[in-house]
């Protein structure tokens, strides 16, 4: 089964993407405790969260309604990305289970650091050109799985 390079891409490019979101939804549930957080609306430095602020004689109810319309937007990119993730969990729920870990490694590491790839082929007992086979198994299968007969070669 040869899968199209630009499919092969399309799949790598959308887990790396995913990866990325899902790292950023811890500091998102973080901004947004903060936010609910702050009995005193005045201590929030909304510069540090983003926001472009001059300043003005805005009243509390104004910063209440700023501070909520921030949590709501970021509850919504957290909502987009779960669901993001939920679909391509289907597709690897699919994979075998040292496919499964090896994308996850390689994919959705924590921001405490990307693990070397000779150390990731070390706890799974391959060596690294067996780890690669691997993934590249797992991202035609996913590949075929999302883009079917199309993306066969």
């Amino acid at each position: 089964m040869k899968i199209k390079k630009e499919y092969f891409d399309k799949v790598e490019n959308a887990l790396k993407m995913l990866g990325d979101k899902y790292r950023k939804l811890r500091v998102l549930k973080k901004e947004i405790a903060i936010l609910k957080h702050k009995e005193n609306y005045r201590e929030v430095n909304y510069e540090e969260l983003g926001f472009k602020v001059q300043k003005s004689v805005k009243g509390i109810d104004d910063m209440v309604v700023t501070i909520e319309d921030a949590i709501y937007n970021k509850e919504t990119e957290i909502e987009i990305i779960e669901r993001k993730l939920e679909f391509y969990n289907i597709y690897l729920k699919e994979l075998s289970e040292i496919e499964q870990k090896i994308i996850e490694l390689v994919y959705f590491y924590s921001w405490d650091g990307k693990m070397p790839i000779t150390k990731m082929a070390r706890e799974l007992n391959y060596d690294r050109t067996s780890l690669y086979n691997k993934k590249a198994i797992a991202i035609n299968k996913i590949a075929l799985m999302i883009y079917g007969d199309e993306a066969l070669e």
